[in-house]
């Protein structure tokens, strides 16, 4: 870290209590913070008010689930302002100064958002009209407040030559101050507040303030995600993401189906959709290495025989199906040209010796106009959850308005090296036969939730602007809520449009039980944010409308004691390149190679 200055000077007060009940969501920042900047210890703390739905938490050791706190004892934090390299008291001396009227617009992280313990150094994303001379990010926990004085860094475009809207830039205080700060959280609020001042101005031109909720017991996401490349010839690749580091390329080149992935559930295999023969698509099962990307060992001959001549699309695996003992199925759309094969459910055991497709029953028992589109295993294997349409392509949904698309279920047996036995399908309750389309089915770690995209009656179900999450219930016993995180911060400078073009929802591994309830990590993607810093110019989807470019988001899903499912304003992940665009985020993290 370089030199700084330590001043004794008073810190302005911040009112931490509860976090807001703002359905805002979040967006982004764009350099990767330096890996130096993850927090690794964590401890117990005072218990933090509940956000919006939420109970208030209790405090002490850190929630109860993945893992809990520690007692390490936290760093120590200055309890003295900081100024950074090259900032005289001087300087700092007008944040003494009452504040203006002109506040900063503080786009991410957004108010009342609830990340793991271990989240990097917040980066917080701003924009004002004009560049700040200086700037002041004060974090409070309970009764320490830490200051830190700086210049702002301006944030990168996605385009040499884009024109940007006014002053996007960001601050963050120093990484071993926040790993004390979040330390002494434990999983409880970190306030913040931030000033701004101009250059030859006497006073701070204005005052932004909020909440985090951190949760002791979750680590940050590691994911992959497809990333298009925003260029001519629109470059596809399976990227990881490991929060606080760069991303790395898994798998690079491909020009197959976007966000038409998985990774195994223990991390070691890509299972993923790539072009084929006769105008089809083929399946891919791989094991990215340090060294480079292989054949997956788990794959048979046989099953390595019948995905190379299969046309298949749209993969995904379960936990309970992805193993020793229950062998490592794959369950996909069937894209044969044969009438009783296409758009139907496909499973295959890769593992088997004698290994062979089992084709599943129509997606609507007697009408033969409709067809399956990216299914979705659930946890227990006990069941698959999938799109019923007449607008499927290519193992997913189509672009194309005025197409059906309803969420159906049919039970399944799955029996190592033996045929699976499919039951009778079935329409799913809320999310079929509504005014509504419903894709994008994922089940929640613990099969107890399912998230999915809906659109309004007539629009499109691929990239489509109108797109939002919605959250129920994965017994389907109770109408289904929309989450918070549809919403994003609300400015000027941002893009608002129709909407945000939520979709592709992938609940992680990891839950945290506190007593409030359960916490759960939800991923999407949206294209919210600025349309002229992370300008979209040939993104290899449809056309972008002016829209931002799509970047992946987190949000926190709570359900609590009484059943009752509350959600969080969104946090975008940080490293993301900002002249590409991201879709699909799969939480799994990738173990056969080390993080980038």
């Amino acid at each position: 870290m370089k030199s700084a200055i330590v001043r004794a000077l008073p810190m302005l007060a911040v009112v931490v209590g509860g976090l807001p009940s703002s359905t805002g969501c979040a967006a982004g920042r764009e350099p990767a913070p330096d890996p130096s900047s993850s927090v690794s210890v964590t401890g117990g703390g005072a218990g933090g008010a509940g956000g919006e739905g939420g109970a208030a938490g209790a405090g002490g050791e850190g929630g109860a689930g993945t893992g809990g706190g520690t007692t390490t004892p936290c760093p120590t934090a200055p309890t003295q302002e900081i100024l950074a390299a090259g900032v005289l008291p001087a300087d700092a001396a007008v944040f003494e100064q009452p504040p203006g009227a002109t506040s900063p617009f503080v786009f991410d992280p957004p108010s009342g958002v609830v990340l793991p313990a271990k989240w990097p150094t917040p980066r917080f994303l701003v924009h004002t009209d004009t560049l700040p001379k200086l700037v002041r990010l004060e974090l409070r926990v309970g009764t320490q407040t830490l200051g830190y004085v700086g210049r702002p860094a301006p944030s990168p475009p996605a385009h040499a030559d884009s024109v940007v809207q006014g002053a996007w830039w960001t601050v963050s205080v120093p990484d071993v101050f926040w790993t004390s700060v979040s330390c002494q959280a434990g999983s409880g609020v970190v306030a913040w507040r931030i000033l701004h001042a101009l250059e030859g101005m006497q006073n701070p031109s204005g005052v932004t303030e909020g909440a985090m909720r951190l949760i002791t017991g979750a680590d940050p996401p590691d994911l992959t995600y497809w990333q298009i490349e925003d260029a001519v010839g629109a470059t596809l690749s399976i990227e990881r993401l490991a929060v606080g580091s760069n991303p790395k390329t898994l798998i690079g080149g491909s020009t197959g189906c976007v966000g038409c992935h998985a990774v195994s559930p223990d991390g070691r295999d890509v299972i993923y959709q790539r072009p084929g023969g006769n105008n089809s698509f083929r399946l891919d099962v791989v094991r990215p290495l340090a060294s480079g990307t292989i054949t997956s060992p788990t794959l048979t001959s046989l099953a390595s025989t019948v995905l190379a001549n299969a046309p298949l699309g749209t993969p995904s695996v379960s936990t309970g199906a992805w193993g020793d003992t229950t062998g490592r199925w794959v369950t996909a759309v069937s894209l044969s040209t044969f009438p009783a094969q296409q758009g139907r459910l496909a499973l295959l055991q890769i593992d088997a010796s004698a290994a062979t497709m089992t084709i599943g029953p129509e997606a609507v028992p007697g009408n033969a106009a409709f067809r399956v589109a990216l299914p979705q295993m659930a946890p227990d294997a006990s069941r698959i959850v999938y799109v019923a349409t007449d607008g499927m392509l290519e193992g997913r949904a189509t672009g194309e308005p005025d197409k059906t698309f309803d969420l159906w279920q049919v039970p399944v047996t799955l029996t190592k090296d033996g045929p699976p036995v499919f039951g009778t399908p079935a329409a799913l309750n809320f999310a079929s036969n509504t005014p509504h389309g419903e894709v994008y089915p994922s089940f929640s770690s613990d099969g107890q939730l399912l998230a999915f995209m809906r659109v309004p009656q007539g629009r499109g179900a691929y990239d489509e602007e109108t797109g939002e999450i919605f959250l129920m219930h994965a017994s389907a016993s109770l109408p289904p809520v929309p989450l918070s995180a549809n919403l994003g911060p609300q400015g000027p400078a941002v893009y608002s449009g129709l909407g945000l073009t939520n979709a592709w929802p992938r609940f992680g591994p990891q839950t945290v039980d506190r007593p409030e309830g359960r916490y759960h990590f939800l991923l999407f993607s949206s294209r919210r944010g600025s349309p002229t810093l992370w300008e979209a110019r040939v993104d290899g989807s449809v056309p972008h409308g002016g829209r931002p470019l799509p970047r992946i988001y987190m949000a926190a899903v709570l359900v609590t004691p009484d059943r009752q499912i509350a959600s969080f304003p969104a946090a975008l992940m940080p490293g993301q390149r900002v002249d590409a665009g991201a879709h699909s985020g799969d939480f799994t993290k990738v173990t056969a190679v080390p993080p980038p």
